[in-house]
């Protein structure tokens, strides 16, 4: 079986791509499974239905083991979308043919990544680096090799396009940044870092005018699920393609894209020309706080709890009768009571039923330790504002959220042992070990602490005012009641636990 790649491709009747040469148009920060099953698929949807003409330069922002695979195929790979659109079956395999190249987040691709800012015909930038990316609080230097934040390379991207491409005094061609990461208004966020080591380096005055003049931050909010590589599905790949694929990402069908941007934008980037679920808007907080609470928050409160309760994937959750439970009370009880009424139509609910039915995709196999990647980060901007939303509309706290930040403690507990990677250790389920991904001073706190009291760890961890942006020791009787969630695991496991909370929910 050969493998996929621009040789094996050439001799094969799909091998013309009239946008094969096309420009670079687009900078890509991060080469990982969702954009690659996202942008990158709208991307190359653009360029066959409404003569986008571009292509994608990627970056993998730290080392090179992505980039050395993508480049291996030549930067193709396939995307199947598989689930259920609009109430209907869909099944649909895509060849990504609008990757250019892929650098790696190395000092030898670095001068490479330079030489693209002097390119005129680019113009967008797209990235997704997780919601712990786009911070400012680390030193850069401009002559870092590279610098070691996304906000800083961005900066040094910027600051070396406005060198190159102003001679003379011409004004060089901005760029249109268009984040994909969860943050709150991750447009004004990272243009706020990205003014922050600009202002640190001490620059010419006329780059700070060109910056603000020329460049465009523009928050967004993406939505689709992305489960990424599986043997299984590379082996039916190969049966239906004859190819080899080890890039193949799997994703659902459902897609969202909104862009707190003007529609003019859509003059550039003609995204809704090509039949691609886009929405511009002045006002991207509804969309965001009725996605990020109700999928993401889900996802973030179920992948710890479920996990340890033996599950292994996120559809096994709705089929077992005591987490399907614990979920809806979650969704139906705790998190669509935190919207805002006025203006999200039917409160949520009609999202919410289309979140479970994509979660019960029966061609998904979405892992929760996936989702457990960088939960510390991910509960703080996903679950927290609803908990404290709920407490302070109801007065008290809600069942299965603070009981979530428990699971969180309980999954964490990796007793020091080192995963395969920085930034992993191994945690344990039983007689089974599992790894567990966070930064390294997320998980040698949890090293340090995991066999701590109950009390204490707790007290510990909510006092981190770092990681969640206040102590959340002062929130009435959360302390409490997390350090009796957390015994309570200990000592019955996870399913009695989680069966205890039904009686908290009818008192």
């Amino acid at each position: 079986m050969q493998e996929l790649n621009a040789e094996t491709l050439q001799a094969r009747a799909e091998a013309a791509c009239p946008w094969a040469d096309a420009p670079e148009r687009v900078l890509q920060i991060g080469e990982g499974n969702f954009l690659r099953a996202f942008a990158d698929d709208f991307i190359d949807r653009m360029n066959e239905r409404a003569g986008f003409n571009g292509r994608v330069l990627m970056l993998q922002p730290r080392g090179d083991r992505g980039a050395l695979r993508l480049r291996r195929q030549n930067c193709l790979y396939h995307v199947w979308l598989r689930g259920r659109l609009k109430g209907q079956p869909c099944s649909e395999i895509r060849l990504i043919r609008s990757v250019s190249r892929c650098l790696a987040g190395t000092a030898e691709d670095y001068p490479a990544f330079l030489a693209a800012a002097a390119d005129p015909e680019l113009r967008f930038v797209i990235s997704n680096t997780t919601e712990a990316g786009i911070r400012c609080d680390l030193p850069c230097e401009p002559d870092d090799r590279p610098p070691q934040t996304f906000p800083a390379k961005l900066a040094r991207f910027l600051y070396e396009r406005w060198k190159q491409l102003s001679p003379d005094g011409a004004t060089a061609p901005g760029l249109i940044m268009l984040p994909c990461e969860l943050n709150d208004q991750n447009g004004e966020l990272l243009k706020t870092c990205v003014w922050t080591y600009a202002r640190q380096w001490q620059l010419e005055p006329a780059f700070y005018t060109w910056l603000e003049a020329e460049n465009h931050f523009y928050a967004t909010l993406v939505d689709r699920i992305v489960t990424g590589y599986s043997a299984s599905l590379e082996q039916e790949l190969a049966e239906t393609r004859g190819l080899t694929d080890r890039l193949l990402v799997s994703a659902e069908p459902f897609a969202m894209w909104v862009i707190q941007a003007p529609p003019s934008l859509e003059q550039e980037l003609p995204l809704q020309a090509s039949g691609l679920p886009v929405i511009y808007t002045d006002d991207l907080k509804p969309y965001k706080t009725r996605k990020v609470r109700v999928l993401n928050g889900t996802h973030t409160v179920m992948a710890p709890t479920a996990y340890l309760a033996g599950l292994d994937l996120v559809r096994d959750c709705l089929h077992d009768p005591l987490l399907d439970r614990f979920i809806h009370h979650a969704l139906y009880q705790e998190i669509l009571p935190t919207l805002d009424q006025t203006l999200i139509p039917d409160g949520g609910r009609a999202f919410a039923r289309s979140v479970l039915e994509r979660f019960d995709n029966p061609y998904i196999d979405h892992s929760l330790l996936a989702i457990s990647l960088n939960t510390v980060s991910k509960w703080r901007t996903r679950v927290l504002p609803a908990l404290n939303d709920y407490l302070e509309r109801q007065g008290q706290l809600p069942v299965c959220l603070t009981f979530s930040l428990a699971a969180l403690a309980a999954f964490y507990n990796c007793q020091g042992q080192p995963g395969s990677a920085r930034g992993t250790a191994l945690g344990q389920r039983g007689t089974q070990t599992y790894e567990i991904q966070d930064s390294p001073e997320v998980l040698d706190f949890f090293a340090a602490h995991s066999q701590d009291p109950a009390g204490n760890l707790i007290s510990l961890l909510l006092g981190r005012q770092d990681w969640w942006g206040e102590d959340l020791n002062r929130l009435p009787g959360l302390t409490r009641q997390v350090t009796a969630d957390l015994e309570l695991i200990r000592t019955a496991g996870m399913r009695a636990a989680v069966a205890s909370l039904e009686d908290q929910s009818r008192s």
